[in-house]
């Protein structure tokens, strides 16, 4: 009951406002509402019942397993969902999924694009370890080209590269925002908007603010992140002076 409760509340303030604007709304499962695991049989059930036939309007490249592991194209972006709502690393099946879509698919796109919920590296404090760690999963991404992995969960926004992907930690619009690593200020709320141009330009930012139109200023994050091994560079600093760079903020 309080499971259906949140997804009825989620519904009267985001999908059906989203859905009477025109707006598509490309969801993938996280920890609270979908995570992988029999303990969350119940749950990953009604997160299934709950996007089944609400699937969005958009062109889709591998619905198969919607609404957890998919893709679908916007003009020459291809977008992926992939289900990683636990820490550690994934399944070898979905693994072999993401790198035989990105193979096959990913060359007849400008951009790819993948999202999910935990991270493949950690970003926030209180969640050090709360991170895929996933080597193989990274390899998958690079050979793919893939250029951005956005993910959520450490409720903090950090436009970081590595290794010739932009991982792009999203900062929270509810409870519980966590500072960055290194820092002790909470991230503001914020969403992400993603500019995807002509030539590989790439133009990642996010907005806080009552309105969310307050852009977060890139010189306001630590210069890089470092954790378990992982070093990402944020992205303006990594990028300067060559093609696809984000534009100063």
């Amino acid at each position: 009951d309080e499971v259906l409760a949140m997804w009825q509340a989620f519904d009267q303030h985001v999908t059906t406002p989203l859905a009477e604007a025109g707006l598509p709304f490309a969801v993938t499962p996280g920890n609270h509402d979908g995570a992988n695991g029999e303990r969350f049989a119940l749950e990953r059930a009604l997160y299934r019942a709950q996007w089944t036939p609400r699937r969005p309007a958009v062109d889709f490249v591998d619905a198969a397993d919607y609404p957890f592991n998919y893709a679908f194209r916007v003009r020459d972006v291809l977008f992926v969902s992939l289900d990683a709502t636990h820490v550690g690393h994934l399944s070898p099946r979905r693994r072999a999924w993401l790198d035989a879509l990105l193979q096959t698919q990913g060359p007849k796109f400008q951009h790819r694009v993948v999202f999910s919920h935990v991270p493949l590296w950690p970003f926030a404090l209180g969640r050090e370890r709360d991170y895929l760690g996933d080597h193989a999963l990274e390899a998958i991404l690079q050979r793919g080209k893939v250029g951005v992995f956005l993910s959520g969960h450490h409720h903090a926004y950090y436009p970081g590269y590595k290794d010739g992907v932009r991982f792009v930690s999203q900062g929270c619009l509810g409870a519980a925002p966590r500072p960055l690593l290194g820092t002790a200020q909470p991230s503001p709320r914020s969403i992400t908007l993603l500019a995807l141009g002509p030539g590989g330009q790439v133009q990642i930012d996010a907005y806080a603010g009552s309105g969310f139109d307050e852009p977060v200023a890139r010189a306001t994050l630590p210069p890089q992140i470092t954790a378990h091994g992982a070093t990402m560079v944020r992205d303006d600093i990594a990028l300067q002076g060559q093609p696809g760079a984000p534009l100063p903020r």
